[in-house]
């Protein structure tokens, strides 16, 4: 059995031991300290029960109520709550073949849709976003954090003149930097199936890399011309109108790379078959882990049984002298049960506030950790709470108040931190 808080015997048991034996052993000293009133306060009448007894009755309750303060706990352990996330990171093609209109309003317009409802659906994943043509963009590193995500997703402009073409090859090798500390390796690919008609230096690089490619293919069959700057459309050098229509190599390259590959839907059904089967296929990197304190409270059995014992003693009072004393003594118990009620569902609170911050719920998350005692780790949750809400302002704050010599608990302090001024 251990303490939570061994400090309240040092703070209440030895004046309380003090006080007791100077009321016990002569009252002609204490008159010497309290007047006759604190003295007539101090001191218990005779009723049925002895006056020595009572007296031990009283200081007994004293030393349960200061056991129960103490907190006293039994199966003390550390538990990690660790969080299990799947790494994805989505390439986008804005090549000038995703203007074409052959789904309106135009490829890449549906791609952005496509896009966003990825980050929606994929709430289990950490992500980032490639852009692509000629060459490759990282538009985001690979992060949990989808609200900026959204954000730089709804303000991308792909009206930029980005050169024509789609290098695959280059989007692999931004993916494999972008996913270097992870063991699962996924991409996705929004795309109308880029200009190669064989993919063989690709297919090796995944195979090396270990990415597994899904695509959604964003075009007809038919095709389509690409518009141009000037209200008309691209032309070949020999003036004749360039039609592209999908290119099934795109297929191909994501099946053999052990991955999959469905053409677009108007609806979502195709960015919930894409998710489902990375769900399926893919394992859950262990990314963030969180410690937290279990135990099994004991407290509740010296509070019952000092309450039981004060009220065996005021049974035999007989007069009404002491009945203010009565009610401050319960008061105190009822003040007293409340903090230890509060206390005692502790750790139910940290797993609902760890739940809802899993689930995003960051606002709710937020009211929970509040409910907490100060601590430096509940402050870091904090923090990260109003972090992922976007209140950067206030997140800051919380961090700089975190004062602690855990080395690891610091590391996480500040490389948050960074990420909080980069917002």
């Amino acid at each position: 059995m251990q303490f939570l808080h061994p400090e309240v015997f040092y703070m209440l048991l030895i004046p309380l031991v003090l006080l007791i034996v100077l009321i016990l052993t002569n009252n002609n000293n204490m008159k010497q300290y309290f007047s006759k009133d604190m003295i007539d306060k101090l001191s218990v009448s005779n009723g049925t029960i002895g006056k020595t007894s009572r007296n031990v009755m009283f200081f007994t309750t004293i030393i349960l109520f200061i056991v129960a303060l103490g907190r006293p706990v039994v199966n003390q352990k550390d538990q990690e709550l660790k969080q299990q996330l799947i790494p994805i990171v989505i390439a986008l093609d804005v090549s000038k073949s995703m203007m074409a209109t052959d789904i309106y309003p135009n490829r890449i317009s549906l791609a952005k849709l496509k896009l966003k409802e990825i980050i929606k659906l994929a709430s289990n994943s950490t992500i980032g976003v490639v852009l692509f043509a000629k060459d490759s963009f990282i538009l985001s590193p690979v992060t949990e954090d989808f609200i900026s995500l959204n954000y730089i997703v709804d303000n991308l402009d792909t009206n930029l003149n980005f050169n024509n073409g789609s290098n695959i090859y280059a989007t692999l090798e931004a993916t494999a930097h972008m996913l270097e500390e992870f063991k699962v390796k996924n991409l996705i690919i929004l795309s109308d199936g880029g200009n190669n008609n064989e993919y063989t230096d690709e297919l090796e690089f995944v195979k090396e890399k270990n990415i597994e490619i899904y695509s959604i293919g964003l075009a007809t069959k038919d095709g389509s011309p690409i518009p141009n700057d000037n209200g008309g459309y691209i032309t070949d050098n020999n003036g004749n109108i360039v039609t592209v229509k999908l290119n099934s190599s795109i297929k191909n390259l994501s099946l053999k790379s052990g991955g999959g590959y469905i053409d677009f839907s108007l609806d979502n059904s195709d960015v919930e078959a894409i998710i489902n089967r990375i769900n399926i296929q893919s394992k859950k990197e262990e990314l963030n882990s969180t410690k937290v304190r279990t135990y099994t409270e004991l407290f509740y059995y010296p509070l019952g049984f000092a309450v039981l014992i004060l009220f065996l003693s005021f049974i035999s009072l007989p007069t009404l002298k002491n009945s203010s004393n009565i009610v401050v003594v319960f008061i105190l118990i009822s003040l007293y049960q409340d903090k230890g009620y509060a206390d005692f569902f502790e750790f139910e609170t940290i797993e609902k506030a760890n739940q809802l911050y899993q689930d995003k719920n960051y606002k709710d998350a937020l009211k929970e950790y509040e409910k907490l005692k100060p601590s430096n780790q509940s402050i870091y949750n904090k923090a990260n709470s109003l972090y992922k809400d976007g209140k950067y302002k206030e997140a800051e704050k919380l961090y700089n108040k975190i004062d602690t010599q855990d080395k690891e608990l610091n590391a996480k302090k500040f490389h948050n931190l960074g990420n909080n001024f980069v917002k």
